[in-house]
């Protein structure tokens, strides 16, 4: 069964065998396998055993910055989950892939106040695969940046980032999707996906989709759109016997279905 960790927020649930190991500052060696600078605080999500896991993060903290790093066995199919509204001021969750590691991350949230999030997967070595679904409902005054990374360090391997993003009242949102490709890395397949939908007049959301390639026996592309709700669907379904409120939420709903049918 899972090992718990102590502190005040429940950062996981799961059936799987895992360690938590709890740093003040993180270390050197951490920083260099997982690719990021220093950090103040950082939990490590080594998981034991174990060929399949479905993990589902609760975090309980709404101040302060959460840094996750989850190393990932080899020869094994992982997926993260998580929903919800609660949310830290920055967020930070790294992944580390081993060989033939398959990989999803599943996330769905409501931004009601200023945050800053990064997911990042590095695969690490040769064979993985690595998928990162994220549903972001931005709503009141919020204003976010959230970057989605994909970093290929290895051969043959590949990934998805799929995000669909709904705007309402005065949110204003930049969103950063990267595909990294290094020299030795041959024979990639990696793709970015990013659509969003904006409901008032005084929001915006902004996406960057970027590539940074650097082998040319890869496969990568990317592809975003900013739009706001379609009237004449909004009006077929009234013609249908909805009221306006219910016609904009089944078009809102239909929208983020894709994230949302990954909670079922």
């Amino acid at each position: 069964m899972a090992q718990k960790q102590k502190n005040n927020f429940n950062l996981l649930k799961t059936e799987a065998d895992f360690i938590i190991y709890q740093f003040n500052q993180a270390p050197k060696s951490l920083q260099a396998e997982f690719k990021v600078e220093a950090q103040k605080e950082a939990f490590i999500v080594e998981f034991k055993n174990a060929k399949k896991i479905d993990v589902e993060l609760v975090n309980q903290l709404e101040q302060g910055t959460i840094n996750l790093f989850f190393s990932l066995p080899a020869d094994s199919v992982i997926a993260v989950k998580q929903k919800t509204k609660t949310i830290a001021d920055n967020f930070f969750y790294y992944f580390n892939l081993k060989r033939n590691t398959e990989f999803n991350f599943f996330y769905s949230a409501v931004f009601q106040k200023d945050v800053a999030g990064k997911f990042l997967i590095n695969h690490q070595q040769s064979g993985s695969v690595g998928n990162i679904t994220a549903g972001i409902k931005a709503e009141k005054k919020s204003k976010f940046n959230l970057e989605l990374i994909n970093n290929h360090l290895a051969q043959n391997t590949s990934g998805d980032i799929k995000v669909r993003a709904l705007g309402l009242d005065q949110t204003d949102g930049q969103i950063k999707n990267l595909i990294k490709i290094h020299p030795n890395a041959k024979n990639v397949e990696s793709y970015l996906d990013t659509k969003i939908l904006l409901l008032s007049d005084q929001c915006q959301i902004q996406t960057q989709p970027d590539l940074e390639i650097s082998n040319d026996e890869v496969k990568a592309s990317h592809s975003a759109s900013i739009g706001q709700i379609d009237q004449n669907a909004v009006y077929y379904l009234m013609s249908r016997g909805l009221n306006k409120v219910q016609a904009i939420k089944m078009i809102t709903n239909s929208f983020l279905a894709e994230v949302e049918k990954n909670f079922v």
